[in-house]
């Protein structure tokens, strides 16, 4: 019984040790992660505790980047003065968070996505009037929402809808766009599993990039032409898949007379 105990002693040190050490490096690594992180955080600021939880396992804690790289200060600095130094609050216009800043901010990252955004009606007129959407708005902030029917209930029916008068249709219109590029989606995991699987990868150097082009474009709220993009890439992509699945077809009778 007692070597049981001096075992379970041991063990419950060395896991301690252990991860009270990966701890202790990451607060060392960022000053933020040392403070913020503390669980006492919760009883003395839950707001900031819930912050940190929604970073926490976030694509943007998996990608790097810390608290620093979008509230400024530095993370280096162990003195909460210090570590603080230059942080502007969010109601401040010269903030990289204040509402009209946030797709610059998020735009030094997502450059692509950025480019395409100014040239919507949405970034103009949440530069001239500060109260159109931006990226939080759709995705949330540092635990992204990325699931598109998720983003279309919580955030574009609050504007366009029959109440608002505000072009309702553009709702519909996006979950008929999304539907299809599930279905596009869909022919084109199969397609690219069966064409990694026999070394033929470059069938889809065509659909791949737009594909993602029209994930990119998107963002320009241009619904005519990501309309007519979805069902360009539908149609490539089912095409695709259709003469795969002839070859897959022609190969399985070829081995069958063998």
């Amino acid at each position: 019984m007692k070597t049981r105990k001096v075992i379970l002693s041991v063990g419950l040190l060395g896991f301690t040790a252990v991860f009270g050490g990966i701890w202790a490096f990451a607060a060392e690594a960022d000053g933020c992660v040392g403070c913020h992180g503390d669980p006492g955080l919760k009883v003395k600021s839950k707001k900031l505790h819930d912050y940190f939880q929604s970073w926490k396992g976030s694509v943007h804690e998996k990608a790097k980047l810390g608290c620093a790289d979008c509230h400024g200060g530095d993370a280096t600095a162990s003195e909460k003065a210090a570590a603080h130094a230059g942080i502007l609050p969010p109601s401040d216009e010269k903030s990289r968070l204040h509402y009209r800043q946030v797709p610059e901010t998020c735009g030094s990252c997502h450059q692509s996505v950025y480019d395409q955004f100014v040239k919507s009606k949405h970034y103009k007129k949440l530069r001239k009037e500060g109260t159109a959407p931006n990226c939080v708005t759709c995705h949330g902030s540092m635990n992204s929402r990325t699931d598109e029917k998720e983003i279309l209930a919580a955030s574009c029916r609050s504007c366009h809808n029959k109440e608002t008068g505000n072009r309702p249709e553009i709702v519909t219109q996006a979950e008929k766009i999304i539907e299809r590029l599930s279905y596009a989606e869909g022919y084109r995991k199969w397609a690219k599993f069966y064409y990694k699987s026999i070394g033929k990868s470059e069938k889809l150097d065509t659909i791949d990039p737009l594909y993602e082009n029209i994930l990119t474009g998107w963002h320009s709220f241009d619904f005519r032409q990501v309309d007519w993009d979805s069902r360009k890439l539908l149609f490539e992509v089912k095409t695709l898949f259709e003469a795969l699945s002839a070859e897959r077809s022609k190969n399985e009778t070829e081995k069958s007379g063998e």
